[in-house]
């Protein structure tokens, strides 16, 4: 019992916390799945925008890196 009241008490305090933190930044809680979800498509859009970055590299960095690594690993298995 004693465990239950010091963890209602601990999300009753952060609760608290968190809460007046939002406040100073007036953000309501009706505004919070709203931004949620403009955080889950920002951050799509950032993965996409990194991925058509990166790809031209990922690219030429594998025409090395593949070939190279399929002499080793040819030349390890004829070793055996």
């Amino acid at each position: 019992m004693g465990q239950l009241l010091k963890t209602a008490f601990t999300l009753l305090l952060l609760s608290l916390v968190v809460g007046l933190i939002l406040a100073a930044f007036g953000i309501k809680p009706t505004e919070l799945p709203a931004a949620a979800g403009d955080a889950i498509g920002e951050a799509i859009r950032l993965a996409v925008r990194l991925f058509d970055w990166g790809w031209h590299y990922i690219v030429l960095g594998a025409s090395v890196v593949v070939p190279v690594w399929l002499l080793l690993y040819l030349f390890r298995r004829l070793r055996r």
